[in-house]
């Protein structure tokens, strides 16, 4: 009994001395909403002090000179912009870009609502000519002085942030958006306008991811223990989708440049959000077709990430198309109520 009574204390310390030594994620009920929020434990970094740890990635290839190569021609001051569209674009996706414009790209390119396209440099001449007359055609590109890779998502992002607090910060709601991705606009417009404005006041949602951890295996998604020490990653909105407000985004604008750069820029921006104190919700997260090809339930959605890479622009515009009209029965719980 006497050996018992010695193992059960050397358990429990064990078992509390793990708990100090790492990063938690806890549940918390505000207001009848469940929120996420990181807490530091023990001696773990704690994510507003692990910044001076993040080191810039070396293959940021910024240009020098202006910030901005190209703006769309859109006046946001004089209007009122209900929904701001930002399109993370690939310089080299004209084809996509032309099926955005042809599809969901329709509902947001109104009096009320703005489209941007937000895209880096590219060293192809081609390309870039190419580029030049989309953009004098449409009118909707935002070109950034950096060469457009993988690698350079998080300045594409920052770009992209900036434009909206510069420019259109009375945007009253912004979507940032991948170019495969296929948004359902009308359902979007329902689930934004019928939000509670307590909701509103620090939106910064999509699908949150939680208790994410770093890939430590050397591929394109990993990182390693120097760059990021932490088990896991901060509650963040996974990168394909993110809605918010053109308030946050200055709110996020002005914390940016005070932080050094991370590589991936979904994480990144949970990392800003975590410093900011705005709590990341997963009451939404049924409302985002997270993995990809099923898209017969595409009306109930808000969005539909097209996983696959080479999706051409003709599949777009056909997967669009394909349940235009399509009832809702999986997703129905997830709708808001109208």
């Amino acid at each position: 009994m006497k050996c018992l009574f010695v193992i059960v204390p050397l358990v429990l310390l064990f078992y509390i001395s793990d708990l100090q030594n790492s990063l938690v994620t806890l549940y918390h009920i505000v207001n009848n909403t469940e929120v996420l929020s990181t807490t530091e434990r023990g001696t773990t970094f704690n994510v507003r002090n692990i910044f001076p740890l993040i080191k810039t990635t070396s293959k940021d290839f910024i240009q020098k000179g202006r910030e901005y190569y190209r703006h769309p021609k859109i006046n946001c001051v004089n209007n009122n912009i209900n929904i701001l569209s930002i399109v993370k674009s690939s310089a080299k996706n004209e084809r996509l870009r032309l099926a955005i414009r042809n599809t969901w790209g329709k509902h947001s390119s109104n009096v009320s609502n703005r489209l941007v396209f937000s895209l880096g440099r590219t060293n192809d001449t081609a390309v870039q000519q190419r580029i030049e007359k989309e953009a004098e055609m449409y009118k909707d590109i935002l070109q950034s002085n950096f060469i457009d890779n993988y690698l350079n998502l998080t300045i594409k992002t920052e770009r992209g942030i900036h434009w909206v607090s510069q420019y259109c910060a009375g945007a009253r709601f912004v979507l940032f958006v991948d170019d495969d991705v296929i948004v359902n606009f009308k359902v979007l417009e329902k689930f934004l306008f019928s939000l509670p404005s307590a909701e509103t006041q620090n939106l910064f949602t999509g699908y949150v991811s939680a208790h994410s951890r770093p890939y430590r295996d050397g591929s394109k998604f990993g990182i390693s223990v120097k760059e990021y020490p932490l088990t896991f990653y901060p509650p963040y909105v996974s990168g394909p989708v993110v809605l918010t407000t053109g308030k946050v985004m200055q709110m996020f604008d002005k914390e940016i440049p005070k932080m050094k750069r991370f590589v991936f820029e979904d994480v990144f921006l949970g990392m800003v959000a975590e410093k900011l104190h705005i709590k990341l919700s997963q009451k939404y997260n049924g409302l985002f077709d997270h993995m990809g090809w099923n898209v017969k339930n595409l009306p109930c959605f808000l969005t539909s990430h097209q996983a696959y890479t080479k999706i051409t622009g003709e599949i777009y515009e056909q997967m669009y198309n394909m349940h235009a009209n399509g009832v809702c029965k999986q997703a129905k719980p997830f709708l808001p109520k109208l």
